[in-house]
């Protein structure tokens, strides 16, 4: 049974192979939990910290399987804790149970490349937890706090906010003003980026065009304009084909209709925009109109659009689903073929994968793991789809669309 058991273990993240013959394997939990003995800078280092309500166990095992590819040979690897190094930076990311937090200091010329790929990653551990309850903090950079071993520290939450209205933030132990946005600039800076993003977009996306940061100040709706201005706004998701293309017409037509503008990728994603974004905005969308199709179950982008949602919550409540016959989601059968497409697509990569050297490769191995997530996800999203009663194309066309519209409307408020 060893070699089931080893593929389990593997599968589970709790185990990765140390050589291609698979031959010698590391359990990071079976680790020493003493900390080798190992030089860092006293100063200097970008710090983030994930503070946990309840933390779950295991987080930082599974974090070391992932990156594993990242740990240079004779780098210090301990039971709760793990030295990454990337073209010359440096990551330490630490575990620290008791105090329900886990601490990533990074150094070296490409320090905030190598802390987005850090913070990506336990943010996507994160999600596997529903309803965990965890807020990243930063150091404070003032004068006293960046000579003490454990500074004071800002929620991200509240600095994005100050940032976002130009503010200053105050240290409670120095008294010093401290910028907020200059702050997350030097530490996180897509944490900026997509909260500006966020704002814009609330305030700017009704105005008939995409929101731009640069975009001149006699040009811009003033704010409570823009909002004044705003019909109601509902996403799709949807994959691309005759069918489904034919029922997004139709429902554009309807909303229309009913003073409602749709917001779909073919029309409101630009040439050059970040299709991450937009897909990151259906994710977190008050409503969303999902077409489903074989071809949506067998999409990357259509997955991560739907397992977003799943993880932001409240998936049945948001989503007002249309079900094209080829989607057959009635039927468990059909419902394990997704699930095992997404595993022979998971299996396929990881086989290139181990044909490569594992430096440099985040991204992919990122991809890895979503292919995973949407397998073991799947059981979840189609039982709640399978529970809803969603109606049929036909069916919608032949009320008009009534019903859509009620269900919408609830979402919106506007009942």
């Amino acid at each position: 049974m060893q070699d089931e058991l080893l593929r389990l273990m593997a599968k589970f993240q709790l185990c990765y192979a140390l050589d291609e013959a698979g031959t010698r394997w590391m359990a990071p939990q079976l680790l020493s939990a003493d900390r080798p003995a190992h030089d860092w800078p006293a100063q200097g280092s970008l710090v983030v910290r994930w503070q946990y309500d309840f933390m779950p166990k295991g987080l930082l095992t599974r974090f070391t399987v992932t990156q594993h590819h990242l740990i240079a040979d004779g780098a210090p690897l301990w039971r709760s804790g793990v030295v990454l190094s990337r073209d010359g930076t440096q990551a330490e990311v630490v575990e620290d149970y008791p105090r329900r937090r886990i601490v990533a200091r990074v150094h070296g010329a490409d320090a905030r490349g190598l802390l987005a790929i850090v913070d990506d990653q336990v943010q996507r551990l994160n999600q596997i937890f529903p309803r965990l309850n965890v807020q990243r903090w930063l150091p404070c950079p003032c004068s006293e706090c960046r000579v003490k071993p454990e500074a004071e520290a800002f929620a991200l939450d509240k600095l994005t906010k100050m940032a976002l209205r130009g503010q200053d933030i105050q240290c409670h132990e120095s008294g010093e003003m401290v910028s907020a946005a200059d702050l997350l600039r030097d530490v996180l800076p897509s944490a900026l980026t997509r909260a500006q993003v966020l704002d814009t977009d609330l305030l700017f996306a009704a105005t008939g065009r995409a929101a731009r940061p640069g975009l001149p100040a006699d040009e811009r709706m003033p704010p409570t304009e823009a909002l004044a201005a705003s019909p109601p706004e509902v996403l799709v998701s949807y994959a691309s084909g005759p069918a489904s293309n034919m029922v997004v017409e139709a429902l554009d037509k309807a909303l229309r209709e009913a003073g409602i503008r749709l917001l779909r990728d073919r029309q409101d994603v630009r040439y050059k925009d970040s299709i991450g974004q937009f897909m990151q905005r259906i994710a977190t969308s008050r409503c969303v109109v999902v077409v489903l199709s074989k071809k949506y179950f067998e999409s990357e982008y259509c997955m991560t659009e739907l397992v977003g949602m799943l993880k932001a919550q409240d998936l049945r409540e948001r989503i007002v689903p249309i079900v094209l016959e080829d989607a057959d989601i009635d039927r468990p059968t059909t419902c394990a073929r997704y699930a095992r497409h997404w595993e022979r697509e998971a299996a396929e990569l990881d086989a290139e994968l181990k044909q490569l050297r594992g430096d440099n490769l985040a991204r992919l191995q990122a991809k890895l793991t979503e292919y995973t997530e949407f397998r073991r996800l799947f059981d979840d999203v189609s039982h709640t789809l399978r529970d809803m009663n969603a109606l049929t194309p036909e069916e919608h066309a032949a009320t008009g669309y009534a019903e859509l519209l009620a269900a919408v409307r609830r979402q919106l408020g506007m009942l």
